[in-house]
């Protein structure tokens, strides 16, 4: 059967398609990534046997077919991947092999029950393929039964995962793989560069570690400003890799740092991807590439394609509801490394399926580093519980805080008087406050914003979640601006920045002072890591101080009352055994390791975290199952009525081009962009009691803008300011916590 006289796509015979694929393959293999030869035996089968299916007569019309207008008839025609199964000679392949084909071809789509097109419809698949050679003795049950068996190996997952691989690829006109030629060369070079201020620097103990177990999975914890970016590069080397963060702020930064810094801007469309939900609108934003170029760059980050990747966990973790196709990612990690950062910033259930999807990468053949500044033991046991690690702790000598535990709840009195006082005396004067909700945020702006003369207008700033996009991107470039971490100590200024979770991982920034409300330790180590980052500054005085008196209402939202209660434990003592207030690493680190499994047993920490791992167990062994939504993060996207009534003409200028359906995907991009610009995203919640009060007539409906068929957005009325989204105009609605 000579396969460049069928068609596979309206513009490529079956015969070219199937050489792009193995093209693909060749991208893989010969990088070193895929060296089984079995394995790359069986996925060059399966490519060359994927769609020979599309041999039937009715696709071959489909596809012909100049208008388009003929569409897919089950009365008459049958999935093309069920019907490539009858072209598998089993007599070619060994006893153990023929079902991981079978297994890679025969569901390389998913259009529904191929065991249900096997059993109900025998006579259609026989007038189909009656003019070609197909092989006899086909068992429906069997195959069955030899997929339930073989569908969890890793050897059938790779080469299904990798038959996906190309498969995408080649049908996107992308490369499967770029090589990694340039990491290590780039870090020397980073190297010459210190050495040109320094003529000492060298790479530190905790780099050197990372650089001499490139081949282990690792686990290492440092303190903030030891360098742990430089270090999990070492590891990776010139390896393919994935920087895994958990907030988009961190990820954004982290991918800036490594294009400017380590790569010089060069060849980043080769090199570098950015992933995560709203990483074509950064890229518009902060790149030199025109929108036709993201479009493309945005495809190969998609599709796994470029050497490393920083990306948030949901858009490379989601593989753990075994989703039709999960084997894709699962296959691509098998050759790669996976660096986990900032661990502690996850809560019980997304660090389930991340404990859980690190398991599955390492079966497989991935290897992991998790990197960090903090690591409770409990995190340690979960991870080390199916997986080997090689472990290292790199306590710095740096003494950077001083710290003050003051049983009360935060109040704008005490950062006031250290403000005044500061000031006064011309002393270094950048005071940073975090709030475990913005809700308090906004409360404690409120308050020095009204009872003191002291603080100009330019010296009180807040940054939160709650605000628009555009004004969101405005305060980062602010606060960066004034307080960004320097290697060399800056002059003193004035100013207060009211802030919430949202910088404790994801800005890199060095304030003088810190004024937090506890959450728990590990949250409380990376908001101090936010005040005298590199230790430049001195520290006879108290430079952090903590507020132990938090609402109660919080442990019923997202703060576990136990943690929390050990946490305030080890600082009272750590209060009263100690003559001064000087806090150094090894303390920090002696303080959490209280954090045992044995000591969290039965908190609601623990519930949930066990109780997701054995969902996903139970997921691994009916991957039939619905994809779900990986993120546990449930919100909407609004346009506040002041914001909409403020800049009405642009948006409704923005909406009436996107309804053009002439418009190009690169202008469609654009405007999509633009028009989100002046979007917020508020708790589902809160937005739920706003539909409700919708129903009751109590709210007053300012529609929709429509950004495509898909999508709309709603026009709320609610109350908007400098300080961000604060709540509802409805006064009768309540007002839940939330950060």
């Amino acid at each position: 059967m000579n396969l460049e006289n069928y068609l596979a796509k309206p513009d490529k015979t079956i015969q070219q398609h199937n050489e792009e694929l193995l093209e693909c393959l060749s991208q893989i293999t010969q990088l070193g990534y895929l060296q089984d030869e079995q394995i790359i035996r069986l996925v060059k089968e399966s490519c060359l046997y994927h769609d020979c299916g599309k041999v039937n007569e009715e696709f071959q019309k489909r596809v012909h077919s100049k208008d388009k207008k003929i569409r897919f008839d089950p009365t008459k025609e049958v999935p093309h991947n069920v019907l490539s199964l009858y072209f598998l000679d089993e007599g070619k392949y060994q006893t153990e092999e023929f079902p991981i084909i079978q297994y890679a071809v025969g569901y390389h789509h998913n259009y529904g029950s191929v065991y249900g097109y096997l059993r109900k419809k025998q006579n259609l698949i026989k007038n189909l393929l009656e003019s070609f050679p197909v092989y006899p003795g086909f068992r429906a049950d069997r195959f069955i039964r030899d997929i339930d068996r073989i569908r969890q190996t890793p050897k059938a997952i790779l080469v299904k995962g990798l038959l996906h691989k190309c498969d995408y690829c080649a049908s996107g006109g992308v490369k499967a793989e770029f090589p990694n030629d340039f990491l290590e060369n780039s870090l020397e070079e980073l190297l010459h560069k210190w050495k040109e201020n320094k003529p000492d620097a060298d790479w530190n103990e905790l780099q050197q570690f990372c650089k001499q177990h490139q081949k282990e999975n690792i686990m290492v914890t440092a303190p903030t400003g030891m360098g742990k970016t430089e270090a999990a590069l070492h590891w990776l080397g010139n390896g393919k890799g994935f920087f895994v963060l958990p907030l988009r702020t961190a990820i954004n930064a982290m991918y800036d740092r490594i294009r400017i810094d380590l790569l010089n801007d060069k060849k980043i469309s080769e090199r570098l991807a950015l992933l995560h939900s709203e990483s074509a609108e950064y890229l518009i934003n902060n790149s030199k590439m025109h929108i036709e170029e993201i479009q493309s760059y945005n495809l190969l980050g998609k599709q796994l394609s470029l050497p490393l990747t920083v990306s948030t966990m949901d858009q490379l973790f989601d593989f753990v509801f075994f989703y039709a196709g999960y084997e894709l990612k699962l296959a691509t990690f098998s050759y790669s490394k996976i660096i986990i950062d900032e661990i502690q910033m996850y809560n019980a259930e997304l660090l389930a399926y991340l404990v859980f999807g690190l398991e599955q990468i390492e079966k497989i053949g991935g290897k992991i580093a998790i990197i960090t500044a903090t690591l409770m033991p409990f995190v340690r046991d979960k991870l080390a519980k199916n997986m080997k690690f090689s472990e290292q702790a790199f306590p710095s000598t740096l003494k950077r805080h001083s710290v003050k535990v003051i049983d009360e709840a935060i109040n704008a009195k005490d950062i006031l008087n250290t403000y005044a006082e500061n000031k006064s005396k011309g002393k270094r004067n950048k005071i940073l406050v975090i709030c475990n909700t913005i809700k308090k945020a906004q409360q404690l702006y409120r308050e020095i914003e009204e009872s003191s003369s002291l603080v100009p207008e330019e010296e009180l700033h807040m940054l939160h979640a709650r605000y628009i996009r555009k004004e969101r991107a405005e305060l980062e470039r602010e606060i960066k601006a004034f307080a960004g971490s320097k290697k060399e100590l800056p002059p003193p200024a004035n100013g207060i920045w009211i802030s919430t979770s949202l910088v404790e991982a994801s800005l890199d920034l060095d304030f003088d002072y810190l004024f937090t409300e506890l959450q728990d330790l590990n949250s409380l180590f990376q908001r101090m890591g936010r005040c005298n980052r590199l230790g430049l500054k001195e520290i006879e005085e108290v430079n952090c101080f903590v507020y132990l008196k938090i609402e109660k209402t919080l442990f019923e939202k997202f703060i576990d009352e136990k943690i929390y209660n050990i946490s305030k434990l080890e600082l009272q003592k750590f209060a009263s055994a100690k003559n001064e207030s000087l806090m150094d690493e090894q303390e920090k680190a002696n303080m959490l390791e209280q954090f045992t499994t044995k000591e969290l047993e039965g908190s609601q920490y623990m519930k949930v975290y066990n109780e997701t791992y054995s969902l996903l167990v139970r997921f691994s062994k009916n991957p039939d199952g619905e994809k779900q939504a990986l993120r546990n993060i449930h919100t909407q996207e609004i346009i506040p009525w002041r914001i909409y009534n403020e800049n009405s003409e642009h948006i409704k200028d923005l909406e009436e081009k996107l309804k053009d359906p002439d418009v190009s995907y690169e202008d469609r991009l654009k405007h999509t962009q633009e028009l989100k610009q002046y979007v917020v995203s508020i708790p589902y919640c809160v937005y739920q009691n706003y539909r409700n009060s919708l129903s009751k007539g109590k709210s007053t409906n300012w529609g929709n803008i429509r950004v495509s068929n898909f999508e709309q957005i709603p026009i709320v009325g609610c109350i908007y300011t400098e300080k961000g989204f604060e709540s509802l105009d409805d006064k009768t609605i309540e007002d839940p916590m939330f950060c």
